[in-house]
């Protein structure tokens, strides 16, 4: 009964810390992007999810997905993915999500010379936020060939 005791104490203790606060992290794969000319969708995405706490219903409501280069100024790409995702959250588990297509908008429709000119050879960065009961972010290398 007092070994009862102390766990209850314990898990209240770490509740009240935010030991137990549920997190998601992820890693994006493959971590360097190639697009080519005339690509007009970002495919094979995978977002390689650990969490960490615990929760019944964790909420994963939106991915912002956003490609943008080394001044950031304006972004590339900018896309809002509405997700809706619901899970329950528990310590060290660990799930890869294959994302679908992604629309490369106005970069596929870049004429030859104006593709060549603005992108061809430079480098960017693929970034995504997960928002939701926290938020959650992951970048990626986008190279343009």
């Amino acid at each position: 009964m007092k070994q009862l005791k102390l766990l209850s104490l314990l898990v209240v203790v770490l509740l009240l810390t935010g030991c137990l606060s549920p997190r998601l992290n992820f890693t994006i794969s493959p971590d360097k992007i190639i697009i080519t000319e005339g690509q007009d969708t970002l495919e094979n995405l995978v977002l390689k999810v650990k969490t960490s706490g615990f929760s019944l219903k964790y909420v994963i409501d939106q991915a912002l997905v956003e490609i943008t280069g080394e001044d950031r100024e304006e972004p590339l790409l900018e896309k809002v993915i509405d997700l809706g995702i619901t899970t329950p959250v528990g310590f060290g588990a660990g799930k890869d999500v294959k994302l679908d297509p992604i629309s490369l908008g106005s970069i596929s429709e870049l004429q030859e010379g104006a593709y060549e000119t603005a992108l061809k050879g430079k480098q960017y960065t693929l970034t995504i936020v997960l928002t939701g009961t926290k938020e959650s972010k992951a970048t990626a290398v986008v190279k343009f060939e």
